[in-house]
């Protein structure tokens, strides 16, 4: 029979010389396991690493905290802050390897008009990691507040780690992107948990199920000829392993009880999404702005002139109209030309409002319009992107240059929170623009809507990993409400989601051309919002529990 004393000895060296790190050192290993841990999250969606990574930031803790005690220990008390400092550190190093690894994309958007902004790149590719990784430092902090020398300490880590996550999706506008629950969402199968616990339940489950190898080795310093296990142990990593294994076969079995090609059509519309692969450049520089429009104005027409009779509805992406369309009633004539009796289109363009001065705004918008030309529905954008659309603290921060971030690019105002919009002829949609659709809160408790669009140009950013990450979040909020999902994007990933987050048809990033789809119908959920947070409840609770009967061993 192999014996698991190697490995456990091993661990317990690896162990003892994360106690021997200087601060320096120990930060900057920190900082490489959150590179590390971007891996576990899409696009790669690697998420057997969080059993490496998660454990090593609890045994970093472990060593932090191991030291603060020893200190406090000795003739010279560290001062209170010495005692947080290593917590922080470790938990904003983590962070800001995470994020910077995660969200390096970002920098993309300022080679678009380089002239202008690329020397404004450094304060997103650095800068916003480093603010975000805030809130893991917190989080770690946090812990070592309450820091038990037992298995209770994986509880507390997923506790504070789950309400970093949170807070950082809500706070200042909310930014979801990336969560550290994300990885319980790399596959068809594991995605199916959304329906059991919802987005913001699944970090602090990923931290009890992925961290739980850590508690092999007990809280202190180990000692290399101490090679079995801590006391009590087992039975918390069989746990784990368990709900990781249960999570994976309910996703299997929901899956295959489904209909495979998403069930039969909710509407008689034949979609046609039209992915146009217009240059980011043509739709910012106005002198370009009319053949951006000529070349999704001519894909649009080749392809319904090759299309059977039938109602069409016909989608465009984000600013694909890229003039205040509510203000040219000839531009409106012009695209009902293409256009017939029973046909619709929806495509996003600018709105503007009120007189020049202090009463004018411009928003980005998605408009319905019919075959006559009239505007049978509009949604203003209400979440708009923080420096990309809109500049936050504007008298304060206009002091330092950084108005610079949003000239040429936006100065949006918001429009009401998205609401369903009624289509004759199909079931109401839900909108969403750009990077909306991350964002939970904006359908829990909506039932009104039969499918949801997003529209969005990912076009800022390339064949980076941006898009990817987008159109993956975007995907999950058919799993959450059952409901299909249509993604389109200027340059891609324009995609069709079923009620069960899977992809049924799709063009790929930097691709263009039309993708015709027919909309599929919703898909009931096991349980509803006040159900999965029972479910999450009873599961934090089991969990407490058994980790608590390590102290009784």
């Amino acid at each position: 029979m192999l014996s698991a004393a190697p490995l456990l000895t091993l661990l317990a060296r690896l162990k003892s010389w994360l106690h021997g790190l200087s601060l320096t050192r120990t930060a900057l290993l920190a900082g490489l396991n959150g590179a590390l841990t971007s891996l576990a999250m899409p696009p790669l969606c690697l998420w057997p690493l969080m059993a490496l990574t998660m454990p090593l930031l609890l045994w970093q803790l472990d060593a932090a905290i191991t030291g603060s005690r020893a200190a406090k220990s000795s003739s010279k008390p560290a001062s209170k802050w010495a005692a947080c400092r290593a917590p922080f550190l470790i938990g904003w190093a983590f962070g800001f390897g995470y994020f910077t690894t995660n969200l390096y994309w970002i920098g993309a958007s300022f080679l678009v008009e380089a002239e202008k902004f690329a020397l404004l790149m450094p304060l997103a590719v650095i800068v916003l990691p480093a603010l975000l990784a805030i809130f893991y430092g917190a989080a770690l902090l946090a812990a070592a507040l309450y820091w038990p020398a037992s298995a209770s300490r994986l509880f507390t880590l997923a506790l504070t780690l789950g309400a970093a996550d949170w807070l950082r999706s809500h706070i200042f506008t909310g930014f979801p992107w990336q969560l550290l629950g994300h990885s319980l969402t790399g596959n068809d199968w594991l995605m199916q948990s959304l329906t059991l616990y919802g987005l913001y339940a699944l970090t602090p489950l990923a931290i009890l199920i992925f961290a739980s190898p850590a508690l092999l080795l007990p809280s202190g310093l180990p000692v290399a000829s101490s090679i079995t296990p801590a006391k009590g142990t087992a039975l918390p990593l069989l746990a784990a392993a368990l709900l990781l294994l249960s999570l994976i076969t309910y996703g299997g079995y929901r899956l295959h009880s489904l209909p495979s090609s998403g069930g039969e059509p909710a509407s008689d519309y034949q979609l046609l999404l039209v992915q146009p692969g217009v240059p980011q450049t043509d739709k910012v520089t106005p002198a370009l702005r009319p053949q951006a429009l000529a070349r999704i104005v001519s894909m649009t027409e080749r392809e319904l002139a090759a299309r059977p009779p039938g109602p069409k509805l016909i989608i465009w992406p984000e600013t694909a109209v890229p003039y205040a369309l509510n203000k040219s009633p000839e531009l409106q004539a012009k695209l009902a030309a293409l256009l017939k009796e029973g046909d619709h289109l929806i495509t996003g363009a600018f709105a503007v409002s009120g007189e020049q001065g202090a009463d004018f705004n411009v928003h980005n918008s998605l408009y319905i319009l019919n075959h006559q030309g009239q505007i049978t529905a509009r949604y203003d954008k209400h979440h708009l992107v923080p420096f990309g659309e809109y500049l936050p603290f504007p008298n304060l921060l206009s002091t330092i240059g950084l108005e610079a971030l949003v000239r040429m690019r936006g100065g949006f105002t918001p429009g009401a929170r998205p609401v369903p919009l009624n289509l004759k002829g199909a079931p109401a949609l839900m909108p969403f623009i750009c990077y909306e659709a991350i964002f939970p809160r904006y359908v829990q408790g909506e039932n009104k809507a039969g499918w949801m669009l997003n529209i969005s140009n990912d076009g800022w950013f390339g064949r980076t990993a941006g898009p990817y990450q987008h159109a993956h979040m975007t995907r999950l909020r058919s799993v959450e409400t059952g409901r299909p999902m249509v993604r389109l994007a200027n340059n891609g990933i324009t995609s069709l989601y079923d009620g069960a987050g899977r992809t049924l048809a799709e063009l790929p990033l930097g691709q263009n051309g039309v993708l015709p789809v027919k909309l599929p119908p919703t898909i009931a959920l096991p349980v509803g919002e006040d159900g999965r947070l029972l479910i999450f409840i009873l599961t934090l609770l089991a969990a407490f529990f058994l980790l608590r009967l390590h102290k009784s061993q």
